[in-house]
């Protein structure tokens, strides 16, 4: 992992304030404090959220990752995409099953984090659409994706 991913995954943690001395109730085989996300984790995040901003159509936005990582919309995606996961966590660990079926209790967190992940996850989709509309504009001199110059809005 280079540099600035090690950075990004870093100052993931500390918005997710996950730091080994926080965690009291999470430790490693020696005994010791841990901390509840690993770096594998945050970076496959990072991956899967910056491999769908890159490839969503309509047109491939070829921006690197070291780049990527600077837009306050891609780490929102990054933090939703982590924070639904959690929730997922908590409601399939949470869910008392009783002899009529599932309930759900009342103190549950998980909907709590979902909802914050959808937050997130609104502002990732505003910040990559418009990321998207500046990419064409930026590389065809428009919103459209053709190169044909009788194509083009110069009025624009």
């Amino acid at each position: 992992m280079d540099q600035q991913l090690k950075w990004f995954v870093s100052s993931l943690r500390e918005e997710l304030r996950d730091y080994p001395e926080s965690n009291e109730l999470l430790t490693d085989s020696e005994g010791k404090p841990r901390k509840e996300t690993k770096d594998r984790f945050l970076l496959n995040a990072t991956n899967i959220i910056y491999n769908d901003a890159v490839e969503r159509p309509p047109k491939r936005m070829p921006i690197p990752i070291n780049q990527m990582i600077n837009f306050l919309w891609f780490r929102r995606g990054v933090l939703s995409y982590i924070l639904e996961s959690v929730a997922f966590e908590n409601i399939r660990n949470q869910m008392p099953i009783s002899d009529g079926g599932v309930s759900i209790d009342e103190n549950l967190k998980g909907n709590t984090f979902y909802s914050i992940a959808q937050k997130l996850k609104n502002d990732y989709e505003l910040g990559l659409s418009d990321q998207k509309i500046k990419y064409n504009y930026d590389t065809f001199g428009w919103g459209g994706t053709s190169q044909n110059p009788e194509n083009r809005w110069w009025h624009y």
